[in-house]
């Protein structure tokens, strides 16, 4: 396709363009995203994934970080999302750094991918090609996904989202079975997609986004009988994305039901990182609070989780339509249903995203089902960017030349502007402790606005003529260029060879680095990323070296700690109390855990740390005795006593043999032979029978072969493993082989072909 001014379609090269541009000193330059989670969740993740695949294991555990944990069903991991593969590829061609390069390079094809998605969805709507841009480039490159961009699975979830709205268009339209068919197809896969894409919170917001559209769009065509119709259509496609998603689903759902959110997350955790209401004026202003991209930021919490600026020109194009709402100004009457809904999940967006500050949300979380599974109500304004953004398209189409009135006042805001900006300055040199955010942000506000008033000024009057088309790239170039200015330095980036060591497919037999929660949140927050300032603070080699988790997986080393946003929940109890013990006290616990490295900070106001080592740790051992109880919190009451007095038994939560003559010393020999993710080889010789525990936690799907015979693990010192021994050398093979491994993947290739069927049965014509 050619690049002219000719042909407006080429607009379209905007929607890649600009983020290639943001991120292209990362692609071009051989360096990979480090700040937050890439470097401490999602590259170790899939570094970890990728070596055991080489190694000729399926990745469904890590037994690198919490004593093991479930590594497929770790939702965020997103193994089976297709696209993801590609990271997979680079890994085995040139090593973890190609793979960690990758991730930009699949992160700028996913934000191209929801502005493409954006754009087709205003076409659809019957708008212009500046519209369709405008708004693409709007929701793309808006904050709410590039101060995000660290976060992958949250990108990779929302650039769907316009995606499904077009599905539902489209399906509002077709008036044959046959087409509807292929249309559900389509919609089923694009749900089944964004729910592989790894992030349950953008994706349960978008799909319920995506149904109240549905409601509103069978509405506009046929009433509340065509809105019941489409919003059935709509449900079903969901579901029938869920069976397609159901390889990754059914893990998910049994780590979750294992996990500490198993019921649901707490009050004070649900309402962290609500709206703080300031953040508005951002708007209009996006580093009004300061921006840690020049190290300045001093508002409320952290920076991306309010980041919702789609550009200056957009939001006011997005304003402009409220004369639209409820007045008829020419525009279509079909426009106007779509307007108001856009308007209306706006506003209860944002009310849902303020959170604590209002009533309403916490009104929810106690009454409303699924308002209690997350944190960060933020996230809700997912529903004011998209609609903010296909909003300023209606605006734009709508938009001429100002004249008459609207010319006079567009010609009085112009000195207003030139004031503002030499108050802002004058201010900045009478007060000089205001905070510099207030100054430059304003004075770059107004220039801007500045900017948008001179191009209302040259709209051509003729639409169709080529100053017209001129006139539109030159829009679209602003709010391009506005957008990457205002994303610039929100997602530090390093040399891709920090990523340079391979992990290993198994735990090291050594045993477990251990590192308080004190000491874990001020290296990470106190030390190496800060949120007031994303500018490297020391070199990265140092922060690999800290071995913070996750970080521990680049070099193939046991962590008791785990940075996975779902944790098994006695796991989570665990640590919970033993960040609670002194020192000293905890000393007995760690051993337990199989600890025999603990790291902590020594310094506080240098945030310096020191790593030393404990003697005594046992990953395995053999107990002659036992101690039986009926519960979960019978079983950690006694867990307590029994390492608190140092009593030498193991506390296993069932019935069976307690041992007899407990005081004498078992004469036993433990030997690992084999030592993977999912398979441990043990050779074990008791002079006496007892039970041999296991320091790694206890999860469903673990299975133990004693010389050939299967014998169920138990539940051992409340979070651990145990099995029952005879007295003799026994060969004992531990496994993890989940039930759900083979039925959920067939169930997904089932709902694949039944969408892929659906889709192409709408693809052929009805004669043939």
């Amino acid at each position: 396709m050619r690049f002219t001014f000719r042909r407006a379609r080429s607009l379209y090269h905007l929607l890649w363009f600009f983020p290639f541009l943001l991120f292209a000193p990362t692609l071009l330059s051989g360096k990979a995203l480090v700040w937050g989670t890439p470097a401490l969740q999602f590259i170790p993740w899939r570094m970890l994934a990728w070596e055991q695949i080489r190694s000729g294991l399926w990745p469904l555990w890590n037994p690198l970080n919490g004593m093991g944990a479930p590594l497929l069903a770790n939702y965020q991991l997103a193994l089976y999302y297709p696209p993801g593969w590609l990271l997979y590829l680079l890994q085995a061609i040139g090593g973890t750094p190609w793979m960690a390069w990758g991730h930009t390079l699949l992160l700028v094809a996913h934000l191209a991918w929801a502005g493409y998605g954006t754009a087709c969805l205003v076409k659809q709507l019957g708008l212009g090609e500046l519209a369709q841009v405008v708004a693409g480039l709007a929701f793309s490159m808006s904050e709410y996904l590039v101060a995000r961009a660290g976060f992958f699975s949250m990108i990779w979830s929302a650039a769907w989202l316009p995606w499904i709205l077009l599905l539902i268009e489209k399906l509002a339209m077709e008036t044959t079975a046959r087409r509807r068919a292929g249309r559900l197809g389509g919609l089923a896969l694009c749900v089944g997609l964004q729910l592989l894409s790894g992030h349950a919170q953008i994706t349960w917001y978008s799909l319920l986004f995506a149904g109240i559209w549905s409601v509103t769009a069978g509405w506009a065509g046929r009433g509340w009988r065509g809105a019941a119709a489409l919003a059935g259509q709509t449900a079903l496609g969901m579901a029938l994305g869920a069976v397609i998603a159901s390889a990754q689903l059914i893990p998910t759902f049994e780590l979750l039901q294992q996990s500490q959110r198993a019921s649901a997350v707490s009050y004070d955790f649900a309402m962290t990182y609500s709206f703080w209401p300031w953040r508005f004026l951002t708007l209009i202003a996006p580093s009004f609070f300061g921006n840690p991209a020049y190290g300045d930021y001093w508002g409320y919490a952290s920076y991306w989780e309010d980041a919702i600026y789609i550009g200056l020109l957009p939001v006011g194009l997005a304003f402009s339509t409220l004369r639209m709402v409820w007045k008829r100004t020419g525009e279509a009457p079909s426009r106007q249903p779509r307007l108001r809904l856009l308007w209306a999940m706006a506003l209860v967006g944002a009310i849902l995203a303020l959170g604590k500050n209002t009533p309403v949300f916490p009104f929810l979380y106690r009454h409303i089902p699924t308002f209690d599974m997350f944190q960060a109500p933020a996230r809700y304004m997912i529903w004011p960017v998209i609609s903010l953004s296909l909003l300023a398209a209606y605006g734009i189409e709508n938009c001429r030349r100002p004249s008459g009135k609207a010319l006079k006042g567009l010609r009085k805001t112009i000195p207003i502007l030139m004031a503002v900006i030499f108050g802002a300055g004058m201010t900045w040199f009478m007060i000089p402790s205001i905070k510099s955010s207030f100054i430059y942000s304003t004075i770059l506000a107004a220039l801007l606005g500045l900017l948008v008033a001179w191009l209302a000024l040259k709209q051509p009057l003729e639409v169709t003529s080529p100053a017209h088309q001129r006139w539109a790239w030159w829009v679209a170039l602003f709010v391009g260029m506005d957008l990457a200015a205002a994303g610039y330095g929100q997602n530090p980036a390093t040399s891709m060879q920090f990523y340079s060591d391979a992990a290993q497919t198994g735990a090291p037999s050594e045993g477990r680095l251990y590192l308080d929660d004190k000491s874990e949140y001020d290296l990470k927050f106190g030390r190496f990323l800060r949120f007031s300032d994303y500018r490297q603070q020391e070199s990265w080699n140092a922060v690999r070296q800290a071995q913070i988790p996750n970080l521990n997986i680049l070099d193939g080393q046991s962590s008791a700690n785990n940075f996975d946003p779902l944790r098994p929940a006695r796991y989570e109890n665990w640590m919970l109390y033993v960040s609670t013990l002194s020192a000293e006290n905890r000393i007995p616990w760690l051993k337990t855990m199989g600890v025999d490295r603990v790291e902590a900070v020594t310094q506080p106001e240098e945030h310096t740390y020191a790593v030393q080592p404990l003697a005594g740790a046992e990953r395995f051992r053999f107990y002659p005795c036992a101690i039986f109880t009926d519960n979960a919190d019978e079983s950690w009451n006694e867990t307590q006593r029994v390492i608190q007095d140092g009593i030498d038994r193991i506390v296993i939560e069932g019935s069976g043999d307690a041992g007899v003559n407990c005081d004498l010393q078992s004469d036993d020999k433990i030997s690992i032979q084999l030592d993977q993710a999912t398979r441990i080889v043990l050779d074990v010789e008791v002079n006496r029978a007892g039970w041999l525990t296991m320091a790694d936690i206890w999860y469903p799907g673990w299975q133990a072969d004693i010389d050939g015979q299967t014998v169920e693990l138990a539940k051992a010192n409340y979070a651990f493993r145990g099995l029952p021994l005879q007295a003799g050398r026994h060969t004992i093979i531990i496994t993890y082989r989940p039930a759900w491994f083979w039925p959920s993947f067939v169930l997904s290739l089932i709902g694949l072909m039944m969408a892929v069927i659906l889709f192409f049965l709408g693809r052929k014509h009805p004669t043939q």
